[in-house]
């Protein structure tokens, strides 16, 4: 699937920098998978860049829910960390729910999206299957 400078050029939504720049002919899958990799690229190298402190904040949140079960009979609903104005008798000036729910989203999207590379000299089709079949005799 191709496009061609004179088509985008015609087209007063496109910029004008980007159509000048462009060759006469451009295939359009290749750029876009070409653009969805440096995508993925750009999101594994801050997936990388914050792990430490994601992994950091992961643990001191999962101890403060054990130490509250263990003070609370097991029963960790409606833990959170509050901001008080200690100036107004503690009025609750913002309240967040300590929750891991969110970051195990984040973990399950990990594995499941990885990084792409080089997706310009891959083939992507939508109509691939799982070959595997789990024995059945024990």
């Amino acid at each position: 699937m191709f496009t061609h400078k004179d088509e985008v050029s015609s087209d007063k939504e496109f910029k004008k920098s980007v159509a000048k720049e462009m060759p006469e002919k451009v295939n359009v899958l290749l750029a876009s998978r070409k653009y969805i990799s440096s995508i993925s690229k750009a999101h594994g190298a801050l997936r990388d860049l914050i792990s430490n402190n994601v992994a950091i904040s992961r643990n001191i949140v999962s101890e403060r829910i054990e130490y509250f079960k263990e003070e609370s009979n097991g029963n960790s609903i409606g833990l959170a960390a509050l901001k008080v104005d200690q100036e107004k008798n503690d009025e609750i000036i913002e309240r967040v729910n300590l929750l891991l729910d969110w970051d195990d989203v984040r973990l399950h999207l990990i594995k499941k999206n990885k990084t792409l590379y080089s997706l310009d000299q891959s083939y992507v089709s939508s109509s691939a299957y799982n070959t595997y079949e789990p024995s059945t005799s024990q």
